[in-house]
């Protein structure tokens, strides 16, 4: 995503879709997910409860001490770099 990013116009700003973001979740952590049964319904109260920047760096900190082998892992990483191109829905 960030390649693309990369391409845009200089002007534009290019969000991250969660629905797409989360369907990559089982495909990138499936090793953690076969290791705890309870680790995709963790990871989506986390993302669906973090409403302002405070509760967000709070729970993800708290899902790296639960789930200890998400802190090395690259795709982890990466998603936490690129949080501030995630923009929250409204309906």
């Amino acid at each position: 995503m960030t390649n693309l990013k990369n391409q845009l116009p200089q002007n534009a700003y290019h969000c991250f879709c969660l629905w797409h973001m989360l369907g990559k979740v089982s495909k990138n952590l499936g090793h953690v997910i076969k290791r705890h049964e309870n680790c995709m319904a963790e990871f989506e109260k986390f993302v669906h409860r973090s409403y302002r920047n405070e509760e967000f760096e709070k729970r993800w900190w708290k899902i790296l001490e639960f789930f200890y082998e998400l802190k090395d892992d690259e795709w982890t990483q990466s998603l936490y770099e690129d949080r501030k191109q995630c923009k929250p829905t409204y309906m």
